[in-house]
């Protein structure tokens, strides 16, 4: 193997699924491959845009064991890092990000980021109901799921419980739901742009 012609996150993946001794069994070697690419995608090993057959080809689908180098949620991770693994799983899923003005992990909210499900975004609005979270002034959603296909995506909001304030939890069923095409998401993005005092929109 030539490591000049790989990139590093595909070069470390490479080594790490031929390092594993044959004699370890599926569901070691699975748990192991699925550490090792969540932590290269969480350190932000570069990855090239054309990286992904390769990194398929290490996959496995036993009883015990299952590795999907583009499982949705190595791409959310990919959206909270940074680096270059999302651009890979965009391309090979030949699809465009949603792009938000401000979303994140948790409390981890950060500028212009790319979502998946499982994250929080924020955007404008008023609330009647103060158990609906709020942070920085601004509404607390979660992403359900992303529609590729319809180019849509999913939003749900989770009431907050009385004896707890924290925004950025998911309790009981959620209290309020959205479904938003790429135009309206893009509207939404640039409200919020809008109120960080830049005026730039995230693209």
């Amino acid at each position: 193997m030539n490591n000049a012609t790989h990139s590093a996150g595909l070069t470390f993946m490479l080594a790490a699924h031929e390092g594993i001794a044959k004699s370890v069994g599926d569901r070691e070697r699975s748990a192991a491959l699925n550490e090792l690419l969540m932590s290269a995608v969480r350190l932000k090993m570069g990855f090239s845009p054309d990286d992904m057959p390769r990194l398929a080809v290490l996959g496995m689908r036993t009883c015990v064991g299952v590795f999907r180098p583009a499982d949705e949620r190595f791409y959310a991770q990919g959206c909270i890092s940074g680096g270059t693994y999302a651009r890979m799983w965009e391309k090979a899923a030949g699809v465009k990000p949603f792009k938000a003005a401000l979303a994140g992990a948790a409390g981890d909210i950060k500028q212009d980021s790319r979502v998946a499900t499982g994250l929080a975004v924020l955007l404008e609005g008023d609330d009647s109901d103060d158990l609906l979270p709020r942070h920085e002034g601004r509404q607390v959603w979660w992403v359900t799921s992303v529609n590729w296909a319809n180019d849509t995506i999913n939003l749900s909001r989770y009431r907050l419980r009385p004896d707890s304030r924290y925004p950025f939890t998911k309790n009981d069923p959620p209290a309020k739901r959205l479904t938003l095409s790429r135009c309206e998401w893009e509207s939404r993005m640039a409200e919020v742009s809008a109120t960080m005092g830049n005026g730039s929109k995230a693209a």
